[in-house]
């Protein structure tokens, strides 16, 4: 699929592990979680690659069942589509390393420093 990077570097084998479904520090900087979505909960990260402050999206569970899997990859599709300053986009999404544990995700994107919910 041509919209979502294919992080070959092996970020997702030094940057994420995922064990019993807690995020756990490898050799980044997760700091808290600083919200949730309809899918997942979100992470302020620092990118290692960059050394950015970026937000983390884990979404577990992403193939439960096949309505939560269409939501998922339409959720995808979209962050990977957007191209609005105004509109949060999905920067890179973080592949498994191995295909017979793949059960959840991780999308980054911008880290914004508010929510939108204070301001309404």
């Amino acid at each position: 699929m041509n919209m979502m990077k294919n992080l070959s570097q092996g970020l997702s084998d030094r940057y994420f592990e995922s064990v019993n479904q807690r995020l756990y520090e490898t050799q980044n900087e997760v700091d808290k979680p600083i919200g949730h979505g309809a899918f997942g909960i979100v992470w302020a990260v620092t990118d290692p690659r960059t050394n950015v402050r970026v937000a983390l999206k884990k979404m577990p569970h992403v193939f439960q069942n096949l309505v939560t899997a269409k939501r998922v990859f339409r959720e995808l599709r979209m962050l990977c589509s957007f191209r609005h300053e105004n509109v949060l986009a999905a920067r890179d999404v973080l592949l498994p390393c191995s295909l017979e544990t793949f059960d959840e995700l991780y999308v980054l994107t911008p880290l914004m420093q508010e929510w939108i919910y204070s301001k309404i």
